[in-house]
Order: structure tokens, then sequence, then C-alpha cells
């Protein structure tokens, strides 16, 4: 016969379990709310089970199943309840630790091999937690032969568990994540992933290295993007000995600064490193961001820097530069001839000279200068200074404005072979009304002031023609005809153009 008591701590056992459901169930309601953790309809279950556990437990011990013989069923009934409890203990650790704590509060990246190692060790201390306390087993004879197979395998999986234990490493202390531009030892690339046993890195050649984690932990490591992206790279320029050192610095510092993908500040730096046999050596130091491209970067800085130094009159030496001297400068006279005819003729064609006689357009085809531009480069900027036009040889340039709101820059004629600009700079002294890009590489003859000048000196009648052409071209770009205006404004305006053109011209000159 069931006594009062019995009832009671009957009762008992269920308030209790009940009280263990409604908790297990307020807390996965809490985490769902509250964090990112989503259990499933599966984590219902588990708090049943839970809950259905504790009343075994407690009805087994104080209520009426104590006469049962359930122990052998509690036995596994526990096991299988704490391993659940241990994994779902793993990933509350991991959504309040390394995704809230670690990553929202710290902005700390955790790789998930760390991630996995630390859920790997919380189902281990469930295991023998069941090992000890639900089957009251010693633990020291278990360590014993654990350690003993562990010497085993760790003899035959040396190298395996190797790689493991170096990416742990790796992992508790990054060296480089996901991202970053690294070279280990001789191999260099963007790091993709890391796992247990090895680094994949994504080469220059865009395709795939697998790098063991082993062979990273021994190796050098250089991380490009750490501690910021920011580093330098170093550009050997050897240059002849007539170029002055000054000149020559401010040309390849020049040259770093106008390329696209390198940063300043801070500013490049150029050095003077040797005294060779057939050149002095200078050090060039820029700074860039994005190494995936560095070798695009530097190739545009060694493009540049030669155009500019044939520009210059400047040399890149080599060895035998002695041996043909003869024959180098019979070749050199024949095309400076050949080139001075082809100018005369681009110079006949071009609109502005029409009114120039032979000797007059001979005299500005051997005072010009012959320059060369790459692609990218940029010939004049708008609102520079100048006192020069050029006339293009071969190639195409694309002229820029630069709008007043916002300051960019639109794009609203090509020039080829045979356009010329900067007839304005050249003749009046105005400042560059547009910036010329180069669209390919450029070939072009600069006539400066001091070119035109005796020209106007011996011909001082042709500047009214000039100025009339100045006018023309003026009207031209400014879409004056596109307007459909009466012919009598035209004329208005084309006479004003043209003597305000000329009345510049006059004073430029000083005639």
């Amino acid at each position: 016969m069931i006594t009062w008591l019995e009832h009671w701590s009957n009762l008992n056992t269920i308030i209790i379990s009940l009280f263990i459901l409604i908790a297990l169930l307020g807390l996965g309601w809490l985490l769902r709310s509250r964090t990112k953790v989503r259990f499933g309809p599966f984590y219902n279950i588990f708090c049943l089970i839970a809950a259905f556990g504790v009343w075994l437990i407690l009805a087994r011990k104080h209520g009426f199943l104590k006469v049962w013989n359930l122990d052998p069923f509690l036995k596994w009934y526990s096991t299988v309840l704490i391993f659940i409890a241990g994994w779902y203990l793993a990933r509350i650790f991991s959504a309040f630790f390394w995704d809230y704590y670690l990553f929202e509060r710290r902005k700390t990246l955790v790789p998930a091999l760390l991630k996995n190692v630390v859920t790997v060790l919380i189902l281990i201390a469930s295991v023998l937690i069941i090992v000890r306390f639900i089957f009251d087993q010693s633990l020291s004879g278990l360590l014993v032969t654990s350690s003993v197979m562990a010497a085993i395998l760790a003899f035959a999986l040396q190298d395996f568990l190797s790689g493991i234990i170096a990416g742990i490493a790796l992992n508790i202390e990054p060296p480089f994540q996901v991202g970053d531009w690294v070279m280990v030892g001789d191999k260099e690339g963007e790091v993709v992933d890391i796992n247990w046993r090895a680094t994949t890195l994504r080469t220059f050649e865009y395709t795939y290295l697998i790098v063991p984690n082993s062979l990273i932990s021994k190796d050098q490591i250089i991380n490009f993007y750490k501690p910021v992206k920011l580093h330098a790279l170093l550009l050997h320029v050897g240059v002849e000995y007539d170029a002055p050192p000054t000149r020559v610095k401010d040309i390849l510092i020049a040259c770093a600064l106008e390329t696209q993908g390198v940063v300043s500040p801070p500013r490049p730096i150029c050095r003077l490193t040797d005294f060779g046999d057939f050149s002095i050596t200078y050090e060039l130091k820029f700074w860039i961001e994005d190494h995936s491209i560095y070798k695009d970067i530097k190739a545009d800085v060694m493009a540049r820097i030669w155009y500019n130094l044939r520009r210059g009159g400047i040399k890149i030496p080599f060895p035998i530069r002695d041996v043909f001297m003869h024959e180098g400068a019979v070749k050199e006279k024949a095309r400076d001839e050949m080139n001075r005819q082809r100018v005369e003729e681009f110079l006949r064609r071009a609109s502005i000279f029409e009114p120039l006689d032979d000797m007059g357009i001979k005299t500005l085809a051997l005072s010009g200068h012959f320059l060369h531009f790459g692609k990218g480069e940029r010939i004049v900027k708008q609102g520079d200074a100048g006192d020069s036009l050029f006339l293009i040889l071969q190639g195409g340039a694309g002229v820029y404005i630069k709008t007043s709101d916002n300051g960019t820059e639109i794009t609203v004629a090509h020039l080829k072979a045979g356009d010329f600009f900067g007839e304005r700079s050249l003749l009046t002294g105005e400042p560059r009304s547009a910036s010329i890009v180069a669209e390919t590489d450029l070939e072009v003859i600069e006539i400066e002031k001091a070119n035109i000048l005796p020209v106007l000196e011996n011909n001082p009648g042709i500047m009214e023609e000039l100025s009339r052409r100045l006018a023309e071209r003026q009207l031209i770009n400014e879409g004056f005809f596109k307007e459909q205006k009466k012919a009598e404004e035209v004329a208005v305006m084309r006479r004003n153009y043209t003597e305000r053109f000329l009345k510049s011209m006059r004073a430029f000159f000083g005639l």
C-alpha cells in the first residue's frame, strides 16, 4: 500500500521534471531570440528526453520505480543524454565565444579549424565524464591504454599529425588570414583556405597551391598585408653617366607618382646606389597596397621610365654600346632626315600652319622636338601653363575636360595621327584648356614658342592669318556652327575672336 509520503515523493519528482523541461525550453527560446543559435525541433525532443531522464532517476531513487532494476537502462540512457548535452554545449560555446564575443565584439575572425578542435575537446570531455561517473570506471587505465595507442598511432601518422599540430598552432597565433597575400619560402600567393592539414594559396597564375602546415611552420613567412596592406617595392635603373642625378631622380619619382596603383603618400624615394662600369644605378622605392598586381604596377612604372628618359634625352646604356658607334651614328643621321621629311608633310597638312611658307615649315621641322609617350601617360594637364603645340605623328590620344561640379574628367574627343593640340598655348601663352592622355603608344613633335618666334619675326604679316585660324578653331570647339547661328552673328564672333587672339599674340611674342 502506497503511503502519503510516497505520493508526495512522486509528486515532487514530477514537479522537478517539469521544472527541468520548462527551464531547458526557456533556455532554448532565450538563445533563439537573443543570439543566432538555432537548434531546430530536435532540441525540443532533447528537452523532453532530459526531463524524462531526470524523472526516471528520481523515481528510481525515491519513487515507485525503486523496486525495479533499471540500472542498465539508465546508464545507457544517461550516456546518450550527456553526449547530446555536450554537443549542444559546444554549439552554445561557439555561438557566444567565437561568434559573439570574438567576432562581433572584438572584430576577430576565428578560423574554422580552431572551432572544430574545441568542439572535439568538449565531446572528448563528455565521453570521459560518461566513463567515470556513469560506468564508474577509473580513468587511469583508460589513459594508459590511450597513451600506448596514441604513441603507436603518432609514430605511424607522424607526418599527418605534425600537419594537424602545425595547423592548430597557426590558428592559435595566426601569422596570416584568408585574403592575405603571403610568401612562404619561395612560394607566393593569396591565402584562400586554412584547414587542419594544409593551407591553400592562389598564385599569380591563378593556380591553387596546397602547402602542408608542417612546412609552413618551418619556413620563413612574409605577410604583405600585415600589419597594413601598404608596403614598398624597389626598382633598380641604370642610367648613363652624363645625366645629372638630380634630374634623373625627379624623373623616376614622377614616373612612379603617375602610375596607377602606386600609393602616395608616402612619397616615392629615389637613391643613387652604385657607380657601375657602364652606368649609374638608381634605386626607386614606391608604395602599393594591392600586392596581387604588383608585377603589373612595376611593369607600368618601368615603361613610363623608358618613355620619360627617352623624351629627356637620357640613355639607359648597355655594355656593348660603343662597338657600333660609327654605324649607329650613320643610321641615326639617316633616320633623322626621314623624320624631318615626315614632319614637314604633317606640318603642311595641319590647318593652323597653312599660312607658313616652305622656309617656315622647314624651320619648325628642324627645331621641333620628337617625343614618345606610352599608353596612359598624360601629355598635358588642364589648367597648366604652356607655350607649345603638339602634332601627333603616330598613335592616338584622348581629350579630357574636367567638370566644374565634382571635378571628374569626361572624354570630349579623340585625336589621331595628323591632329594637333595646344595651338592657343603656343601662340598666346594661355593655360591648357584640356588634358590630353595617350590612348596608345604615341609619337609627337613639340613646337615651342622659341621655335616659331623666328618665323613670326621674319614674316610678321602671318600673325593675322594665324589669329583667324585660331578664331575659326575656337568657334568649332565651342559648337558655334551647330547652333545654326545667322551669318551676321558668326561674322561678329569670328571678328571678335580674331582681334582678341591677334592682340594676345602680339603681347606674347612682343611683336
